[in-house]
């Protein structure tokens, strides 16, 4: 749909995204809907596309390795078709980066930013992904911590390689509805009536999986905060949509970004189906997070 990139939360995981970036620009507004729909089916690559992983750059080689065969191998029995051994000019690329800094003596934080990259060298996704360890595990080549930070990303990674509908979990049994209270902040930044429409249409997705949606936050819920910034280039504007999920301290559990180039101007206006598809691609990261909030309240 409309993009995706997610930040999780530390020690529990992170994201989730499907994403409309694709060298397509996305539908006009008021385009008929068998135009949206051949439009939306092109912006993940599908299970089929040819996916190579290359390899994991800020680690140690032998982790490095490691990690990515776990991720490869998850993915593998999902049935998407990724490898860290074989390319051509028509295999998608997944690059992995991570930045570690020490949150004390004992302990690492691990900050991962997977990319997905097409054959015509277009980013089309981000996912960000935050993992607190123990600070040797990973020089250590630790398969326990190994293995958990593969688990979380090989789940997260597949939304944005599989369309929404086809993800392989979804035709299994729905998983628990998040138990946390939101409340919906307008959307800031945005152009056109995208402060509105963006805003009504992130609330009525999440509330479509069962989120329990309010308008007054007290002690106990959580904020859903949305921003969108513009990069003007020319021709065309480069679009970050970005959810953060915080607490009402502002303590920030996790962050769900997107971005897409489009026509510049083409969201002065209406947003129309743009809205629509804009929520509901960033709405499984934002599940995820309040998800992992509900099992750590």
């Amino acid at each position: 749909m409309l993009w995706s990139i997610v930040s999780g939360r530390t020690c529990v995981g992170l994201v989730l995204m499907a994403l409309l970036a694709d060298c397509e620009a996305p539908p006009e507004p008021f385009e008929p809907p068998d135009r949206l729909a051949a439009t939306t089916a092109m912006l993940a690559p599908g299970p089929d596309a040819g996916i190579t992983l290359v390899p994991i750059r800020g680690l140690p080689p032998e982790p490095a390795r490691a990690l990515g065969e776990d991720i490869a191998t998850r993915l593998q029995q999902d049935e998407i078709a990724i490898s860290t051994h074989t390319a051509n000019s028509q295999s998608y690329v997944l690059q992995g980066d991570v930045v570690t800094r020490m949150v004390d003596e004992s302990r690492a934080q691990l900050d991962f930013t997977w990319r997905l990259i097409d054959p015509s060298g277009l980013v089309g996704g981000t996912i960000t992904q935050s993992e607190t360890a123990p600070a040797l595990a990973l020089p250590a080549n630790d398969p326990k911590v190994l293995t958990a930070i593969a688990d979380r990303a090989a789940a997260r990674i597949e939304s944005l390689i599989r369309p929404p509908t086809t993800t392989a979990r979804a035709a299994s049994a729905a998983p628990p509805a998040p138990t946390a209270r939101v409340v919906i902040e307008p959307v800031e930044g945005a152009p056109g009536d995208g402060r509105t429409s963006l805003t009504r249409a992130i609330r009525d997705v999440l509330l479509r999986n069962n989120v329990t949606i309010v308008d007054h936050e007290d002690a106990g819920t959580l904020l859903a905060l949305g921003t969108v910034r513009l990069q003007n280039r020319g021709p065309v504007q480069l679009v970050q949509i970005e959810w953060r999920v915080v607490k009402p301290d502002g303590t920030s559990l996790g962050t769900v970004s997107q971005q897409n180039q489009v026509p510049t101007g083409l969201l002065d206006g209406p947003w129309g189906p743009i809205a629509s598809a804009a929520a509901s691609g960033s709405a499984e990261g934002i599940l995820q997070i309040l998800r992992s909030a509900g099992a750590g309240s």
